[in-house]
């Protein structure tokens, strides 16, 4: 009985990554019209294996100047600034990851436009009107931030059994964990792209 119901699991596990990947967003592949470069990007989706753990997102992109090396963007939740990235990849700690760009950015809840129409005179059956509009920003509901990987280190943990994320913040840290099978969405993504840049990769 016990069997059954972990393989029901495993099977549920597996439908849930199955759906999840598509309706989320799959990768890119364009030319710079810049520099002619090839590039290949995959939009953040979750990486976190349940919703126990905390909301962390990730995403990556690749591009032809720099076969090397990968660009990591990572996302979570709050008006936070995002100072370091490190993995733990089937125990091989992961770290000293290159920030790219000098500050976090921050994803907002929608824009707020009002407007507000108002009698400024009136004489006999003649109206004047003054029409005030104000906007007001959205609230940060996530912060993002990119860092610099080698191709090598990608590879490990694109490829490994159980992948632990730590994102440091000014004053805190938000883990999440991933890996081959283990339901999160960011599993069903490595693949297509390593096989991408297997190909690109040769040609660069």
């Amino acid at each position: 009985m016990r069997v059954c119901f972990q393989l029901l699991g495993v099977l549920l596990l597996s439908g849930c990554a199955a759906f999840s990947d598509l309706t989320t967003p799959s990768l890119v592949v364009s030319n710079d019209p810049f520099d002619n470069a090839v590039v290949v990007v995959q939009a953040p989706v979750s990486a976190a294996r349940s919703l126990s753990e905390q909301a962390n997102l990730l995403g990556f992109h690749w591009k032809s100047l720099a076969p090397n090396f990968v660009v990591f963007t990572v996302s979570v939740t709050g008006n936070v600034a995002i100072t370091d990235l490190q993995f733990n990849a089937d125990g091989q700690r992961i770290q000293k990851l290159v920030p790219l760009g000098k500050r976090t950015a921050h994803d907002r809840s929608d824009t707020v436009r009002t407007s507000e129409q108002r009698i400024v005179h009136a004489r006999n059956a003649d109206l004047s009107w003054s029409t005030k509009t104000s906007t007001r920003l959205g609230t940060p509901v996530r912060s993002r931030r990119s860092f610099v990987a080698t191709y090598a280190d990608f590879a490990k943990i694109a490829r490994s059994q159980t992948v632990i994320m730590r994102v440091f913040t000014s004053d805190n840290y938000a883990t999440s964990s991933f890996g081959r099978d283990s339901g999160a969405v960011i599993d069903t993504k490595f693949a297509p792209f390593l096989e991408q840049l297997a190909t690109l990769r040769k040609d660069s």
